[in-house]
């Protein structure tokens, strides 16, 4: 369940943090199989000097619709769910289920719009916000097993790695990126570093 307490000033068509808060509300991201527990409160401008900065609209004369998606696809919220108004008309309560078939489908750390709808019998108020869909760890199928380590043997780790010293007489070969040549770089008696074409087989 996340609970989010939200204000809509319809004077800017933007959330904003709280009545003594002018800034810009910025949604947190979402999680596949939360349900959004909300409260929203529609507020107009005072002003921007001192708080309160905003007033309370009743929302008496409102019809709320909230919906997640992209233009013209809804993938979670819309029509059909209930939005009740507490005694004093002040605040709107409702909640929006995100375990859906469209927020399921996203891909992880997916952008959708958060649309709030106000209608008072003839035109609409209207707040778009962006927003992330997270896949929840959770959802995965079955528990993911990390395959053990396979210790080496000392021949087939010596085979693999470069000790620090080599023993007297051995030398390494480097190969190209495009495997066609090779050279053996090793340490001549003379105490010169020698470097000769190996051939590749």
């Amino acid at each position: 369940m996340a609970l989010l307490t939200l204000f809509f000033d319809v004077s800017s068509k933007q959330l904003v943090r709280s009545l003594i808060n002018g800034g810009r509300y910025d949604l947190p991201p979402f999680h596949t199989e939360d349900t959004l527990d909300i409260d929203l409160t529609i507020v107009r401008r005072l002003n921007y000097t001192t708080p309160p900065y905003f007033s309370i609209i009743s929302n008496a004369n409102y019809a709320l619709e909230i919906a997640i998606g992209t233009a013209c696809t809804v993938r979670a919220g819309g029509p059909g769910l209930v939005w009740t108004k507490n005694s004093d008309n002040s605040i709107f309560s409702g909640q929006i289920p995100l375990n859906t078939s469209g927020i399921n489908g996203l891909a992880d750390n997916a952008s959708q719009i958060f649309e709030i709808r106000l209608f008072d019998g003839t035109g609409y108020n209207r707040c778009q916000a962006p927003c992330r869909i997270i896949k929840s760890v959770a959802l995965a199928a079955a528990l993911a097993v990390i395959p053990s380590d396979t210790a080496l043997g000392k021949i087939e780790a010596s085979e693999i790695y470069m000790p620090y010293e080599l023993p007297p007489g051995r030398g390494y070969i480097l190969t190209s990126a495009d495997s066609t040549k090779k050279i053996l770089h090793y340490l001549d008696n003379d105490g010169t570093e020698r470097a000769v074409n190996v051939p590749v087989p």
